[in-house]
């Protein structure tokens, strides 16, 4: 029999998003499914999208070419479904928006009513929040409302390369930021993203990343990644006017993350060096892991710490021991006790309670 392939056009983006269908948890198994850690590194936890489409045009991944609009849920609507999974027994949410942030004003809005409301959850923002828009009503307001994890970007500190992917970070606001975080909530899991080996980086602009990140000195999650060049991205275009050949990109593409690709026009010695300080002296330092390791026990337990710390070091984690080993801890350095109970979160549904407004099985996520 012949299949005939129908290709049929492309519709519209969908503008108003407190339309959309809401899930209904009650028909998934989560005895099942939360046996599994999530994006986050938690379990039991359950995601909310509040937004579609990144409102960022970074050169690196032309998200625009599949969203060109960036779209988000009311305030209500979102405090809504938080409200819902609250009634239901859920006490963890993470929210996998691009920068949930960027309307801050919504941002505090939605922390407030939590507040009002007395909701007693825990959020997480793995996926990102723009950590220039914030400011410290923002930060005091997210911590009350029970915020226990945010990640952060940098990408460079270099103002040039700023301007060059289009993200025009404000850097100084950033700082200020991540400054006021660590120090006056050392219990806020903060995770913070940096990139190397940008096409024209130099070397003074690649170091200026670094002691950016050196400078902050108790964040949770730092990571260095090298650039990676996608086909068809702007960051390909501004690489191939740049020394850079497709025949490079097409090799770069399944290299080891760790391995440097020839991409990166830098001297390869100097990034080995680079990455080495930054590991050793930084990721590594036996002060700032037990600073924080203190701190991580208050917000994960022992598997959640180690899916965490697995994540940066694949290969040399496999228990608990081996993460306090690197900060040269024992067992009876820390208190356990302090880890939070997975009895506590574990999701008990009482009774079936239909999701808000539009009831059904699934949601649409474009």
């Amino acid at each position: 029999m012949t299949k005939e392939i129908i290709i049929t056009k492309r519709e519209e983006q969908i503008s108003n998003l407190d339309m959309l269908p809401r899930w209904d948890r009650s028909l998934i198994n989560y005895e099942k499914y939360h046996r599994f850690v999530g994006q986050s590194g938690i379990r039991y936890e359950m995601t909310v999208q509040a937004t579609r489409g990144c409102p960022f045009r970074c050169f690196y991944c032309d998200v625009q070419h599949i969203t060109p609009f960036h779209r988000r849920r009311s305030v209500e609507s979102v405090f809504d479904e938080v409200k819902y999974l609250y009634d239901i027994g859920v006490r963890r949410s993470e929210f996998i928006d691009d920068a949930f942030n960027v309307n801050i004003k919504e941002f505090k809005a939605f922390f407030r009513k939590v507040i009002e409301a007395k909701l007693d959850m825990s959020f997480y923002f793995q996926s990102g929040l723009r950590g220039d828009l914030l400011d410290e009503e923002a930060v005091d307001l997210m911590v009350a409302g029970g915020a226990k994890s945010v990640n952060l970007s940098l990408e460079s500190a270099s103002p040039r390369l700023q301007k060059l992917m289009g993200k025009n970070l404000k850097i100084d606001k950033l700082y200020k930021n991540l400054q006021y975080i660590v120090n006056t909530y050392p219990n806020l899991i903060v995770g913070l993203n940096a990139m190397h080996g940008f096409p024209t980086e130099t070397e003074e602009e690649a170091k200026a990343t670094v002691d950016f990140i050196f400078d902050i000195k108790w964040l949770h999650f730092a990571q260095l990644h090298n650039v990676r060049i996608f086909p068809n991205s702007r960051l390909e275009a501004v690489a191939l006017e740049n020394g850079v050949t497709k025949e490079e990109i097409e090799r770069s593409l399944t290299l080891p993350y760790h391995m440097i690709p020839e991409t990166i026009k830098l001297d390869h010695e100097f990034s080995r060096r680079l990455r080495l300080h930054f590991v050793h002296d930084y990721v590594l330092n036996k002060e700032r892991l037990r600073y924080v390791l203190d701190k991580e026990f208050n917000v994960m337990n022992e598997e959640e710490l180690k899916f965490k710390y697995q994540t940066i070091f694949p290969t040399r984690i496999n228990t608990i021991d081996d993460i306090l080993r690197l900060a040269k801890l024992k067992r009876e350095d820390m208190d356990f006790s302090k880890m939070p109970k997975m009895d506590d979160f574990k999701i008990k549904y009482p009774k079936r309670i239909p999701p808000p407004k539009i009831y059904s099985a699934f949601c649409l996520s474009i």
